[in-house]
């Protein structure tokens, strides 16, 4: 690959039996600057992410990772990071290195930043509904930056919800009054134009289906721990018109 005379190259490298990364940098050592960026995604491979080679052709060694796997908890995203950072501190030619988040990567590395800098506890106050775990020390990056950043993992949840199926675990019924296809409700053939007020309705009907939602996997939860649960240890949580298949743990 060339650009402005700067040929650069890639390779992948294995990190363990679950992780690995590909590198991207200039050929001539000359042209590599003493910086390196992680560049990692909360779910996606980004190894082939259009940022990696252009930031390469203009001197920095970029290395794109992936989580393990993207139905990990953040406590183990957290830690897919830290392999690649740990990696990244052995090369001796990177004096600095930068955290590049993209959409949800700019969710788990801002994360990670914080942790890092901070500690654990930050995530283990009573305003988490399920507390992070310790993960150890956590090597501070030298900067970060966020391109086109999603709301977080939280408001993201809530922004997926569906506030019209509110039947438990079924999606057999939808309330006509929060149905985005309907006429009735603002929908045009191809598009919607959704009213002020219907807006502010289906937004209010997240947020209630949302505490609801954590209501009864909290009382899920307390059961399991008393040793009442469905299962001995574990029991799943099906979220429908939502974005994820989530499991009470």
């Amino acid at each position: 690959m060339k650009n402005n005379s700067v040929v650069i190259e890639n390779h992948y490298q294995q990190l363990n039996p679950f992780q690995g990364l590909v590198i991207y940098r200039p050929v001539d050592p000359t042209n590599r600057k003493p910086v390196g960026i992680v560049l990692m995604h909360s779910d996606e491979a980004y190894y082939g992410f259009i940022p990696a080679p252009e930031l390469a052709q203009r001197g920095y060694t970029v290395f794109t990772a992936a989580v393990k796997r993207s139905e990990e908890t953040l406590d183990q995203k957290i830690l897919d990071v830290k392999a690649v950072v740990d990696y990244v501190k052995q090369d001796d030619a990177i004096k600095k290195f930068l955290l590049l988040g993209h959409s949800g990567g700019a969710t788990l590395l801002s994360a990670y930043q914080a942790i890092a800098e901070n500690g654990a506890h930050i995530f283990q106050t009573e305003r988490q509904v399920v507390k992070l775990t310790d993960v150890g020390d956590l090597t501070p990056a030298d900067g970060v930056m966020f391109l086109d950043s999603n709301f977080g993992n939280g408001v993201m949840e809530l922004l997926s919800l569906d506030p019209g199926l509110t039947e438990g675990d079924s999606a057999r019924y939808l309330n006509p009054k929060f149905d985005l296809t309907s006429p009735e409700n603002g929908w045009c053939g191809d598009h919607g134009e959704y009213s002020s007020a219907f807006i502010r309705a289906y937004q209010q009907a997240q947020a209630e289906r949302q505490q609801k939602l954590v209501d009864d996997a909290l009382a899920r939860l307390n059961a399991i721990e008393a040793g009442q649960g469905k299962f001995k240890d574990d029991e799943p949580l099906t979220i429908v018109g939502g974005p994820a298949v989530c499991a009470v743990q």
